[in-house]
């Protein structure tokens, strides 16, 4: 779900087949009556099923005027993460395999989970991401952590260490006071 500019644009992962294969987006000004608008992003070629991700406004937005989205695809035994832009949150274009964004091994499992970056604007420039993600057990964290100068190159960081949480997902993330909260899931 984003909001922006007294609309609601609600993404979702639905399918037209067996499998998850189509990010579809329904919108509202109230969040309670919503106008379907339907498929806005189709899963690529040889890919098993796509994933979800979040929405978030370009580190650049006053430059650029672009929103990103992050989705992910299972192709083979892998799953990673794509982007898609988009001017108005309605029509979005997916960005090229150039821009997938890959386990980094040191910390990450190879053919473990990897979608749904939530972000947070990092002190001086760019973003935070956090994702659900199988970091290697000896890292002792339990979810992704990376950063990105311009919303749609990311690099990898070592994972949070958390105590008494294991494996989940990560809704998202926002900060009140001096404190972050993370829906876990």
């Amino acid at each position: 779900l984003y909001f922006h500019e007294g609309t609601y644009y609600l993404y979702y992962l639905a399918k037209a087949g067996s499998q998850w294969d189509n990010i579809s987006m329904a919108s509202s000004s109230d969040g309670v009556h919503w106008k379907e608008i339907g498929r806005v992003l189709s899963k690529g070629r040889g890919v098993t099923w796509m994933g979800t991700g979040s929405t978030w406004k370009s580190p650049n937005y006053k430059k650029d005027g672009k929103f990103f989205m992050n989705f992910s695809e299972r192709r083979g035994p892998r799953q990673t993460i794509f982007f898609a832009e988009s001017k108005d949150l309605v029509h979005w274009t997916r960005l090229g395999d150039e821009y997938e964004f890959r386990q980094d091994e040191r910390w990450y499992e190879t053919n473990g989970r990897w979608d749904c970056i939530w972000t947070l604007r990092r002190p001086g420039g760019g973003l935070y991401g956090f994702w659900t993600a199988t970091p290697k057990g000896e890292t002792g964290g339990c979810f992704g952590f990376g950063e990105t100068n311009d919303g749609v190159h990311w690099h990898a960081l070592a994972p949070p260490k958390v105590e008494g949480v294991r494996k989940g997902e990560v809704g998202a993330i926002v900060k009140m006071g001096d404190k972050f909260y993370m829906m876990f899931g």
